[in-house]
């Protein structure tokens, strides 16, 4: 599929995050290793994976999704891993044999069934129905799948954009046509394919749309999509959103997203289970600065985002999490030392960032596609990248993260001839957090209610750096340093 990559125009000036008097780090602690889900196999750089947590039926396993193409009999596979981080049974195909498939899935859940939209090319025999419109496949488990004899659109897709979600029983699709300047939808899944039903679309602009993804607000039943728009100016160019369900609404661009390096994979758009949408994406050029969080349908003013530094952050992904939160996460560039991929979970009411994790190193330098879902509370971050920094290989990674602590000393150090009392506050994503355990040459201290913890710095400590550690069961730990002085 012909890809655009590149940068736009000019940067943007962003400034810190701090939370709740605490400024939130650059990085946390370290998530745990990565499991290998595929490699090979038809798997490319814009191989982009799609993820959904099962239901509790299917022991909420975390199941991924993804397409191969080239020489290798296009298929649309599966994997699915244990809410532990372990491979749970083989790849499993959903189609097999195509003569070919876009590099993107999508999933959903509708009337008790998964569900895969997908889009490709099954044979290129006279009278052949799968002929480019958006087909689909449903699974009772995750593991067996049927490919539906109907579709999700009337008009074939261009391979810029794929996407489904459930509207209260009902598909809803988004993709584009080839060469297309908008985005175009299809409401209902239909007993032949393509489609004899139009499809909707969303407001035009110059130039040609990518990246199209969809959401549905649980508490007013809107259903939105965004885009980017590769305009012919800066006046087209960007982020779009638009309300397309129950009735259309004016278009409106992501504040900051003019001057924007090209997203290269589906935008991060997500639904907030106490209601709102949401839309993450990287900030800044000619390298991005920052991943900013955009409440959709509201003004585009500050008041209305939060952002996060985060120096080359690409392939930006969202999920939705526990009591209001939001996961969102981002690989740190394309190439250079071996990459990470990292990630910030938000207020209950998706204000404010809490701290930023990294994963530990892939096993190159290259992190090309991410996707998270984070619904359990701790999150699971599935990437593309390349198996080593010398082979032209491709694999498929999966890794989990718990949520960052934010924790600072009430001072940075201390004298050897007097010593003191030091106190640590720790937080998350501003709620002061009570419980959390401090340690301090070698004694345990626990934060009170204010989310605060004491200790003494003897008179006479040797001057140097003195390590600090915090934790606290479910968050992902931290380590302080306290400089004792002369």
């Amino acid at each position: 599929m012909k890809r655009n990559a590149g940068a736009l125009l000019t940067g943007a000036v962003v400034g810190a995050l701090t939370i709740g008097g605490l400024a939130a780090p650059a990085q946390a602690a370290t998530g745990g290793g990565w499991t290998t889900l595929s490699t090979g196999g038809g798997l490319s750089i814009i191989t982009e994976p799609a993820t959904i947590r099962l239901p509790a039926a299917q022991g909420k396993r975390l199941l991924v999704g993804w397409a191969t193409d080239g020489a290798s009999k296009p298929s649309v596979l599966t994997r699915q891993v244990t809410t532990s981080g372990k491979l749970s049974g083989p790849v499993r195909t959903v189609v097999k044999g195509w003569a070919s498939l876009d590099e993107r899935v999508a999933f959903t859940r509708s009337n008790g069934k998964v569900v895969v939209a997908l889009q490709g090319i099954r044979t290129t025999n006279v009278g052949e129905k799968y002929d480019g419109a958006v087909a689909y496949a449903t699974s009772g488990d995750g593991a067996a799948w049927s490919l539906a004899p109907g579709g999700l659109s009337r008009s074939a897709s261009g391979g810029y954009a794929l996407d489904v979600i459930d509207d209260r029983g009902t598909l809803v699709s988004a993709f584009t046509a080839a060469s297309d300047d908008r985005l175009r939808f299809h409401v209902g899944a239909d007993a032949v394919i393509p489609s004899t039903k139009p499809d909707g679309a969303t407001a035009g602009h110059s130039g040609n749309a990518y990246y199209g993804t969809l959401a549905r607000d649980a508490r007013t039943g809107e259903v939105w999509a965004a885009w980017y728009q590769l305009g012919s100016s800066t006046a087209s160019t960007g982020l779009w959103t638009q309300r397309i369900l129950p009735t259309p609404s004016t278009a409106v661009k992501a504040p900051g997203t003019a001057s924007i390096l090209v997203p290269d994979q589906s935008l991060a758009l997500v639904p907030r289970s106490g209601g709102g949408i949401y839309l993450a994406y990287a900030i800044g050029y000619p390298s991005t600065t920052a991943v900013r969080l955009w409440k959709v349908g509201s003004k585009t003013s500050a008041s209305t985002y939060t952002q996060v530094k985060a120096a080359n952050a690409r392939d930006i992904s969202a999920s939705p999490a526990p009591g209001g939160r939001l996961w969102v996460s981002w690989a740190t560039s394309y190439s250079g030392a071996r990459a990470t991929a990292k990630a910030v979970r938000t207020s209950t009411n998706a204000k404010r960032f809490g701290a930023v994790v990294a994963t530990k190193a892939v096993h190159s330098g290259t992190i090309w596609k991410t996707s998270i879902e984070g619904s359990r509370g701790p999150a699971d971050i599935v990437v593309t990248a390349n198996v080593t920094d010398t082979a032209n290989t491709v694999g498929l990674y999966q890794t989990q993260v718990k949520p960052g602590l934010s924790a600072a000393l009430s001072k940075s150090s201390v004298r050897k001839a007097k010593g003191g009392k030091v106190t640590v506050t720790v937080a998350d994503a501003g709620l002061r957090l009570k419980g959390a355990r401090v340690v301090y040459g070698g004694k345990a201290h626990t934060t009170n209610a204010k989310g605060q913890a004491s200790f003494t710095v003897a008179k006479g400590t040797s001057t140097g750096k003195k390590g600090v550690s915090v934790a606290k069961s479910g968050y992902t730990g931290k380590r302080l340093v306290l400089k004792v002085v002369r």
